[in-house]
């Protein structure tokens, strides 16, 4: 049994790869030898014992070197064996996988001597070595069928094949029962005769790679009973198409690996050709400029308690890869990778590298949704609410240049004008309370009454004032989406937008009561609490119709509330409240519940007690306007159904579709770099001050000699013998005397007693001239007359007063 075997031209790079083992094993020897050294353990001992190094850190760390020595001693022998081997069919991957596999060999000697990991657990850092290992040791399976199979072997090549009268693209089927077109193709594309192998090998290599990719050639037609609809379902949220093509004009999918299910519920092999299929076909690449992909690899967000899914493995992605058509994968422009690990980007780097330099020109690593938004303007992207949380468990925010801003809350004007000059909703009540009021969920029970999820609110108002131009709704079977206008493709909706995640409605009614909460000037500010109190006190009846219009009139003039906090009532919350409470035998949401939900956001003074003092009565407004609002209250305050359904529509003029930015917002230092680090400023001249011509600088004084001549003589340096009085002249110089110690009265002075106590009898202190305290009665003794240029001070307090006292 024999097969003809060629070896590759690019050989030598797997000898390379080969003989820089024997580099890393010297290495690897002074590096123990180092540790040998610092642990004093003397040759031949191979170990310290366990006893020493349970006593000695030097003696356990040398433990730690030699086994990681030992144990690439030990993987040396199989590793070269599979990649010299390997390397004759696959020379240049096997190269890289050699070059990774000594790579990780260093990062495991040097993480095994760690000390700050317990049992030697740093070798995890060069636990990829196993990546190649395995790789290297799959590659082998290609010999298979030529070393162990007994049938008789065709060692005619291709072009004895040709030169013998034989038409591959005629002959229906090769001697392994391969079909001849597909081996052709194949064959063709690989390089045909070039490799060197046998006809037998080639043909027996393409019917197993036919047969290995028999799952991808293409889902059954939506007409035949083998077509899933479940599973194109289940394909159609993992990869889409985002509704905004690039800014090179070319279509973007998004692939999202949050949406995988559960590999132990759904079969991969399966599904894998509905989930390709949504990628562009062959037919619209030929004529087309390519395509770009965004791999979100972030996991899905779940809770302590649940299972972690199964994810598809390495082997299930590299067939997914394979399977592919060239002309996919040459058509592809741009790879962003985002949120993947940092050994899988060392992987990717590593072998596009070494394999394809091509194709490491198309990838792109960025971390978060701010590195990729450095890149492409991702608010042209239709995000899933997935990967929002998968983005906020790494940066807390999200950072878009000259976008990222407030557009919707805390604004300076909450009504924006409109292209006409009236003033419209914003776009986040807009949107949001036509989900709210869509005919299933505002029959929902407990509307308004359910808390939503606190960092979902704050990704999706983040998103609002970035400017998301599509964001999807979705609730049960009620899904939402608006349609945004661009130049010269106009008006866009979300295809398929059933399948894509949505936000809930827990998040919209959420984010409603939010925007009034943030409202840079309240509802009912402070200084209107104390006319609520007078005309809406707590007897019943207090509320009548026409204190409610002089209240929230446009044209009153005597409301202590603003105007455009009367427009925002009028045009928004009062018509949704009376809205919702129409169904209140469905979502049990009667005008009073409502009240309460919504009054204290519309209150922000500042005292808390005295907002909860006013509470109650905001409450009864809020819960008679409601209640009486179809009763002609609108039709007195200028609003009425029709009216209101207009202003949730969106508008005509393409300008108003999308809030102004009120301002933007620049992205904050970390107080670790503000710290720790120095900011560097560009002091550049300004703009302003380019046409104006900076001062001259001060001449700088040279060492030459005429510069010299012009300075000033120093003054005479004095002599160490001057100060001590030996110069010969008999200079004197005069010695002052040691300043006397300061002495300070008695350090426990304060008497402290419940007793009346005269201050004639306590004793007192003076400071004298020489600085010293003393007693006035010994210097008077010590002295004969008198106390010239003494300070009295008596050192005395009051007696602490009795509790007979304070009674």
């Amino acid at each position: 049994m024999a097969f003809a075997l060629t070896v590759p031209q690019e050989y030598g790079y797997v000898i390379l790869a080969a003989a820089s083992t024997s580099i890393l094993n010297i290495w690897l020897g002074s590096f123990v030898g180092s540790y040998r050294k610092a642990a004093r353990v003397p040759y031949p001992n191979l170990y310290a014992t366990a006893a020493e190094a349970a006593t000695s850190k030097e003696k356990y760390l040398f433990n730690c070197a030699q086994r990681s020595h030992g144990q690439f001693l030990e993987q040396l022998p199989p590793f070269l064996v599979t990649l010299l081997v390997s390397g004759l069919k696959y020379p240049v991957l096997s190269a890289g996988l050699g070059a990774f596999w000594v790579v990780c060999r260093v990062f495991y000697a040097i993480g095994y001597t760690r000390p700050q990991f317990e049992g030697g657990k740093g070798r995890y850092w060069g636990a990829g070595y196993y990546i190649p290992t395995w790789t290297l040791l799959s590659n082998l399976m290609w010999l298979e069928n030529d070393l162990f199979n007994p049938a008789p072997i065709l060692v005619r090549t291709l072009p004895d094949l040709l030169e013998n009268g034989s038409n591959p693209k005629q002959d229906p089927v090769l001697p392994n029962g391969c079909p001849i077109v597909q081996w052709y193709q194949i064959v063709t594309e690989t390089g045909g005769h070039t490799a060197g192998f046998s006809f037998q090998m080639r043909s027996q290599l393409t019917a197993r790679k036919i047969r290995s990719s028999s799952l991808s050639t293409g889902t059954p037609p939506q007409s035949s009973s083998d077509y899933s609809n479940a599973l194109a379902e289940t394909a159609a949220p993992i990869l889409y198409r985002s509704p905004l093509p690039s800014q090179a004009d070319l279509p973007v999918y998004i692939l999202n690996a949050a949406a995988f299910p559960d590999a132990n519920r759904v079969k991969y092999d399966v599904l894998l050709p509905y989930v390709l299929a949504r990628l562009p076909n062959d037919e619209d690449l030929i004529g087309g400029k390519g395509y770009e992909l965004i791999f979100f690899a972030g996991e899905e967000e779940r809770s302590a308690s649940a299972p972690k899914k199964a994810r598809p493995g390495w082997a299930w992605i590299l067939r997914a890869y394979n399977v592919l058509s060239r002309l996919i994968r040459k058509r592809l422009q741009k790879l962003y990778l985002v949120h993947q690990r940092s050994w899988v980007k060392v992987t990717v780097e590593m072998f596009s590298t070494v394999v394809s330099p091509k194709v490491r020109r198309k990838i792109v690593h960025v971390s978060s949704l701010s590195g990729l938004a450095l890149h492409i303007p991702i608010e042209n992207l239709l995000i899933p609410p997935s990967v929002y949380l998968c983005d906020r468990r790494i940066a807390r925010d999200i950072y878009v240049p000259y976008v990222t801003g407030r557009r919707a809350f805390g604004v300076r004007i909450p009504l924006p004008i409109s292209a006409e000059g009236t003033q419209r909703l914003p776009r986040v009540l807009r949107e949001s309370t036509s989900f709210v009021l869509t005919d299933q969920n505002v029959k929902t029970e407990g509307l308004f009454r359910t808390n939503a999820r606190a960092v979902t609110v704050s990704i999706l108002k983040e998103a609002y004032d970035r400017g998301q131009k599509f964001i999807v709704w979705k609730e049960a079977d009620s899904v939402l989406t608006f349609s945004h206008w661009q130049e010269g493709h106009g008006n866009i909706m979300v295809e398929e937008h059933q399948y894509v995640e949505g936000f809930s409605l827990t998040t919209a009614t959420a984010l409603i009561n939010l925007w009034y909460a943030e409202l840079q000037e309240p509802i009912f500010p402070q200084a209107s609490y104390s006319f609520l109190r007078n005309i809406f006190d707590n007897s019943p009846g207090s509320v009548q119709t026409s204190a409610i219009i002089d209240l929230m009139g446009e044209a009153s003039d005597w409301s202590p509330i603003s105007r455009v906090s009367r427009q925002i009532l009028t045009m928004h919350l009062l018509p949704l409240l009376a809205t919702v409470a129409r169904y209140q035998d469905w979502n049990k949401m009667t005008p009073h519940n409502l009240a309460i939900c919504f009054a204290p956001a519309l209150l922000r003074g500042p005292d808390t007690f005295e907002d909860l003092n006013i509470i109650s009565t905001v409450s009864r407004v809020l819960e008679y306007t409601v209640t009486h609002w179809d009763t002609g209250l609108a039709a007195a305050l200028g609003m009425d159904k029709w009216k209101f359904d207009e202003l949730l529509h969106a508008p005509e003029a393409i300008e108003d579709r999308e809030d102004p930015l009120d301002s933007t917002v620049c992205p904050t230092i970390p107080q670790q770099f503000q710290t720790d680090g120095v900011t560097l400023i560009d002091n550049d001249v300004s703009d302003d001050e380019e046409g104006e011509e900076r001062p001259p600088l001060p001449p700088r004084t040279s060492n030459s000699g005429e510069d010299e001549e012009d300075r000033p003589p120093l003054p005479p340096r004095i002599n160490m013998l001057q100060l001590c009085g030996q110069h010969p002249e008999g200079l004197s110089i005069t010695r002052r005397k040691p300043a006397p110690v300061l002495q300070g009265p008695p350090r426990y002075s304060t008497i402290f007693t419940q007793s009346p106590v005269s201050t004639e009898d306590l004793p007192v202190y003076a400071i004298v001239a020489n600085g010293r305290f003393d007693n006035p009665s010994n210097i008077e003794n010590s002295m004969d007359g008198g106390l010239p240029n003494i300070v009295e001070t008596a050192v005395s307090r009051k007696p602490v007063p009795s509790s007979s006292d304070h009674a």
